[in-house]
């Protein structure tokens, strides 16, 4: 979600600079509303690739098992930004 963040708040930023002076609540208003259905979109996508493929964990164990790796690559990522840091 992070990415989608810089461009929903360069839109608005975009939005407001460009629109009149009267439409400026306005613009912002859609834009929050399309980024509201985006969402929306995005967790039906995910939705539909769990259900149709094993990317996602099914189990409580697979999902326990996914943790454990998701933990160990945020143990290296540290590791890489501290050696990148010092």
């Amino acid at each position: 979600m992070g990415v989608s963040e810089l461009f929903f708040i360069g839109a608005i930023a975009f939005f407001y600079q460009q629109s009149p002076e009267r439409m400026r609540s306005l613009a912002a208003a859609l834009e929050l509303v399309a980024f509201g259905i985006a969402s929306y979109l995005n967790t039906a996508l995910i939705s539909v690739v769990g259900a149709t493929t094993d990317w996602l964990p099914s189990t409580a164990a697979a999902a326990a098992d996914m943790a454990e790796a998701h933990q160990r690559a945020d143990a290296a990522a540290r590791v890489f930004e501290f050696l990148r840091s010092g």
